[in-house]
């Protein structure tokens, strides 16, 4: 080769090594410029979220004295947070049928629970003695886990399994899960919203007669109780007292409302107006056939006479001595709710997501995976996944409102190849490096999950140095036993 034919190769292969190396670095840039964009669009939805949890948190509080009374929830169903830049933040709260918050008071709590009353839940047989000998809990989701280990494995559903298939203990996603909770809990409130009095303290005619002042026909009760040379000591002894004075129905429930067998928080409570057959069958002394009777008189019942815990008598279902049993682990009303919280990041020219109606959130059905498979976005949406969703429990037994748990729900249900790696665009459990020093625990699947998130105001979650131990924020731990009946 001639000295001029080498210099020309020699230039031509420094321009191309050039030419890659350029190459490379814009491609370098342009990834760099993409995750940091994705980072960006992270923290931003995780902002969006916990807004939503946060105005579900203020409108649940807002609303306490009306729950306390036994009323529903009216939340929120949508709103749009900002639009700029060709897009716009909607957050939305899921509907679990009319409403858009679901109780944890309609749910058997699993701790406390023994293994002969859950094993009368559909699909629990086999599970029952492992749940009971598990205990405590600290969320129902933890049950996942149990049900899908070796031991307990069953032929489960398929994707084409019919919604109204029979259960099986060992899948996932097992429709049983639905009836459990760990996080039921009532407050020691009279429905005028007044502290009860202890059953076994030493009370006052007086007292009793002002914390009852708005109920009429009460007096002579209360009366004929403090004249009692040995009174009731327990709430059931209570009731067996009234079945001697031939109380009627009406003034009997709101003496029971007035008092309690200890003070603060009643755990583990379920509630007689919103648990469905298969959780009132669960319940010490019941039976499916007596469920499915409870369930049908409190369709013909009002409001008013659903308020009180008695109606179970009254409607002629119960006896006083079966409503004696379960007077300790059953209520008329609701102060735990759980929220789905769905932040989304969308182009202005596109629908963030199918909506049920104006104003009342997503359509996404009944199954947890219904949430990230409705109506896919395009653009930045589809190529990002701009979408958080985020389940919350909001506990308003106390007057603060509190988180008692939080979970990041947006990859639920994905089944991903093994072999595939998650989208670092996406929130989830890839996520769970980005751990910060404060905000509440979120839980992905089962790895606690730290968000930066702002604390609320009225009731900031505990730092890292002094957050409760698990995935529970608020006012207890799984363990622990507050004041309740």
């Amino acid at each position: 080769m001639s000295r001029r034919g080498t210099i020309l190769f020699v230039v031509v292969l420094a321009l191309t090594i050039a030419a890659l190396v350029t190459a490379g670095m814009i491609q370098g840039a342009s990834a760099a410029r993409a995750s940091a964009r994705a980072g960006a669009d992270r923290d931003q939805l995780r902002a969006l979220a916990w807004s939503g949890v946060l105005g579900a948190m203020n409108e649940l509080a807002s609303q306490r004295d009306a729950l306390v009374k036994g009323k529903d929830p009216a939340l929120t169903g949508s709103w749009q947070l900002f639009a700029s830049g060709g897009d716009r933040a909607v957050v939305t709260l899921q509907k679990f049928g009319a409403l858009h918050a679901t109780s944890e008071c309609a749910r058997l709590d699993v701790n406390g629970a023994a293994a002969s009353d859950l094993a009368r839940v559909d699909g629990l047989a086999d599970l029952a003695p492992a749940i009971a000998s598990g205990q405590p809990w600290t969320s129902p989701e933890e049950l996942r886990e149990l049900a899908s280990a070796p031991a307990a494995q069953t032929p489960g559903p398929t994707p084409d399994t019919p919604t109204n298939a029979p259960s099986t203990t060992s899948a996932p996603g097992a429709d049983w899960l639905k009836h459990l909770t760990t996080f039921s809990a009532d407050a020691q409130l009279t429905q005028a919203g007044a502290a009860r009095l202890v059953i076994a303290d030493s009370w006052d005619l007086a007292d009793a007669k002002a914390a009852a002042a708005e109920t009429q026909g009460l007096a002579p009760l209360l009366e004929a109780l403090a004249a009692e040379v040995k009174k009731p000591t327990t709430m059931s002894g209570l009731l067996a007292w009234l079945s001697t004075q031939n109380a009627p129905p009406a003034p009997a429930g709101h003496l029971l409302d007035l008092f309690c067998d200890s003070p603060g928080v009643h755990p583990r409570v379920v509630d007689l107006n919103r648990a469905d057959a298969q959780v009132l069958a669960a319940l010490p002394g019941m039976d499916a056939p007596l469920a499915q009777r409870l369930v049908a008189a409190r369709e013909r019942l009002d409001p008013i006479a659903l308020s009180l815990i008695t109606w179970p008598v009254s409607a002629g279902v119960l006896s006083p001595t079966q409503l004696a049993t379960l007077l300790p682990k059953i209520t008329t009303r609701s102060l735990v709710w759980r929220v789905r919280v769905i932040a989304q990041i969308s182009p202005i020219a596109e629908q963030p997501g199918p909506q049920s109606a104006a104003g009342q959130g997503p359509d996404l059905g009944s199954g947890p995976l219904a949430a990230t498979e409705s109506a896919a976005p395009s653009g930045r949406a589809a190529s990002g996944g701009l979408r958080m969703i985020l389940d919350a429990v909001i506990d308003v037994t106390g007057a603060t409102p509190r988180l008692a748990y939080l979970r990041d729900a947006s990859w639920e249900g994905l089944r991903l190849p093994e072999s595939a790696d998650q989208p670092n665009s996406a929130p989830g459990p890839a996520d769970s490096t980005n751990d910060v020093d404060s905000g509440p625990s979120v839980e992905s699947g089962f790895a606690p999950l730290r968000l930066p998130i702002p604390a609320p105001s009225a009731a900031p979650p505990p730092s890292a140095d002094n957050a409760p131990k698990g995935r529970r924020v608020g006012r207890w731990l799984s363990g622990q036993t507050p004041g309740g009946g």
